[in-house]
């Protein structure tokens, strides 16, 4: 036999998605075609779905296979929507010294930014659902550095922000250990021994005051 053809499902939210592929064996890369998919609502229903597929009985794939085909519909669908606005809207992006990140998405509040560079993925970013990290809105609009813990980095809504605070911005860590912004690590060191002596439990601190103490200064000296 030429082809086979297997199915896979898995759970979307409440729903559950299901797909069949037909395997095609007479060609070197053994591809794939989507035959069909849908959803749900249950995995008996998947099974009773899948039946109009299966003129000579065929096998199952594993749930991966499901959920990669849909990432698939879902990028496509993100793709449809901003296909059409390409023609209003111009691609947006935010900046920090560790390279600009394209904005995937605006809300009244946050700003979703892509978590990689897209413009060197070897995917088409409209094809490719990327992860996201989120920028407090207002903040960014009113020319504030944002930072992203996942990221490690402050993120501005223009360059010429980015440049303007670049010279001045304190990072909160060294704010919280009474630092400027150009302190070393020296210094810092100096002043964690400084507030540690307070802080710690046993010269009238709380365990609480202590790791966050701890906490500021370990991101410090990361941040220098």
């Amino acid at each position: 036999m030429d082809n086979a053809r297997y199915w896979s499902h898995c759970q979307s939210g409440k729903r559950w998605f299901w797909c069949v592929k037909e395997i095609t064996y007479d060609t070197d890369s053994g591809e794939a075609v989507l035959l069909g998919s849908g959803y749900c609502d249950t995995k008996e229903d998947c099974q009773l779905a899948v039946q109009q597929y299966e003129p000579f009985g065929f096998g199952m794939l594993t749930a991966a296979t499901a959920r990669q085909e849909l990432r698939k519909r879902r990028a496509e669908r993100n793709r449809q929507r901003t296909t059409a606005n390409t023609t209003t809207d111009k691609i947006e992006y935010v900046y920090s010294d560790s390279g600009n990140r394209r904005i995937v998405k605006k809300t009244k509040t946050r700003v979703y930014a892509a978590s990689w560079e897209m413009e060197n993925h070897p995917y088409d970013w409209e094809h490719y659902a990327p992860t996201t990290f989120v920028l407090d809105r207002k903040k960014l609009e009113q020319g504030e550095g944002v930072w992203s813990r996942s990221q490690g980095s402050h993120y501005y809504i223009s360059e010429e922000a980015r440049r303007a605070d670049q010279y001045h911005y304190c990072h909160p860590a060294l704010q919280a250990l009474g630092l400027p912004h150009d302190a070393t690590a020296d210094a810092i060191k100096k002043a964690y021994k400084r507030l540690a002596k307070n802080a710690h439990p046993d010269r009238g601190g709380s365990d609480d005051q202590f790791r966050e103490l701890h906490r500021q200064y370990e991101m410090a000296l990361a941040v220098v």
